[in-house]
């Protein structure tokens, strides 16, 4: 059935986030993607909540949610981090400053707005210098919200669970004011609240037709146009899943001229084994023979969830040496709103790119003189409007799902990531 709320960061219930930041993690288990810290303010209205995306044990990367539970918008935020043990090596959609052990971080520039049940987002990475290194959030602050306040802190169970291969060497500096946005669902798979079936329009291998291999980012570039946050092991921006480190390249047939970009996919094992992957790129076949139609090549932290490096070439059902693999697309697993960049500083000439979205996206209109034009996907996964000439900006833009679900909203003249207010409904 397909969900028609929206699940944005603001879904924690504050009881059941302590809940969970609260327990401590069981020795030896995979610490990464854990809730480890949350901050809420007195008045209950602002929360803060941490999750380390990866821990290699002589360091980490963490991503923070601060979300506005009250019933006016949030115009800036302040969050501060306890790094015990460790010390700042990458930050972004953010910016910071240190002292001793507290870490004080603040909004890019043009980030500080929070809409009422919406959330802001940031990420770093840190290098451990001593065995005591994991974070702790200490405190958050916001202005512009009814009642917002001084914070009281949660548990911080860090737990001593330690994963391996992780970690980020960069980070994609950002920011972007928010614009108002609304949303509007058709039809029984969208939001009118009477559900229905759900089944993503788009190509499925789910009786072991499909493939997989696995491959590294030598270029340091994705076809789908996102930053790329680190390498060995490779990181990129806007993946729901595993830190950033579980995505995907799609056949050309699939990737269909960008349309597969940010949507995810579900990758099967016939023994039971799955990973959710995030499409980034392309897998040409001129480049590697094997990626014809059903063949997926996914990033090796991916892979690794469901084979070893050694089998190499999965999927017996297409031409692999060994095993069955199915996939299809499913609803990805985030909880912020989605987000547009601009291509250019340029009040003029642009195109967009569209990311954190929960569903594949279908269309991308702008409204000029008075009326809604169709954009067109370009291969690298930007969407421009005729020859690119919008007319002097801001522009009014929607964004439209496989599922014609609609989110409008106001793209400011900044190539910084601009924050939508709302999100996709969740196939399921």
């Amino acid at each position: 059935m397909r969900s028609l709320a929206y699940r944005t960061a603001a879904a924690f219930s504050l009881s059941g986030l302590f809940a969970v930041a609260c327990t401590a993690e069981v020795p030896g288990e995979e610490a990464a993607d854990d809730l480890t810290s949350a901050v809420v303010t007195t008045d209950g209205l602002g929360v803060a909540a941490l999750t380390r995306s990866s821990d290699w044990g002589s360091g980490y990367c963490a991503n923070v949610n601060v979300v506005n539970e009250g019933t006016t918008p949030v115009t800036s935020w302040t969050v501060v981090i306890d790094l015990r043990q460790s010390t700042l090596s990458n930050l972004w959609e953010a910016q910071s400053s240190r002292s001793g052990s507290l870490l004080t971080v603040t909004p890019a520039s043009g980030r500080g707005q929070i809409p009422v049940g919406g959330a802001a987002s940031f990420g770093f990475c840190a290098t451990a210098t001593g065995s005591d290194y994991q974070p702790v959030m200490v405190s958050m602050t916001q202005t512009g919200a009814t009642g917002s306040g001084a914070t009281t802190s949660s548990g911080g169970a860090t737990g001593s669970g330690v994963t391996t291969g992780a970690g980020g060497s960069g980070g994609s500096g950002g920011g972007g004011g928010s614009g108002a946005g609304t949303t509007s669902g058709a039809g029984g798979s969208g939001g009118d609240g009477s559900g229905g079936t759900c089944a993503m329009p788009l190509p499925s291998y789910e009786n072991g037709n499909g493939s997989a291999t696995w491959y590294t980012l030598g270029s340091g570039s994705v076809n789908c146009s996102f930053p790329v946050l680190g390498s060995n092991p490779d990181r990129v921006a806007h993946v729901a899943t595993g830190g950033g480190r579980y995505f995907a390249a799609l056949n050309t047939a699939d990737y269909d001229t960008a349309a597969a970009c940010g949507a995810c996919v579900e990758v099967s094992r016939d023994d039971g084994r799955k990973v959710v992957a995030t499409v980034v790129d392309q897998c040409p076949t001129g480049s590697n023979p094997k990626c014809t139609a059903g063949h997926i090549d996914l990033s090796k932290d991916a892979f690794l969830q469901i084979g070893s490096a050694e089998e190499g070439y999965l999927g017996t059902g297409n031409g692999g040496a060994r095993g069955k693999i199915s996939w299809k697309f499913v609803s990805c697993p985030v909880e912020g709103n989605l987000s547009i960049s601009l291509k250019e500083q340029n009040a003029w000439w642009n195109e967009l790119r569209v990311q954190g979205h929960r569903n594949p996206i279908a269309r991308v209109q702008v409204q000029l003189d008075g009326a809604w034009k169709e954009a067109t996907r370009r291969d690298y996964n930007y969407w421009r409007l005729g020859d690119g000439n919008m007319k002097p900006g801001p522009w009014r833009v929607r964004v439209i799902d496989v599922f014609d679900e609609v989110i409008e909203t106001t793209v400011q003249v900044t190539t910084a990531e601009q924050t939508a207010s709302a999100q996709f409904s969740t196939c399921e």
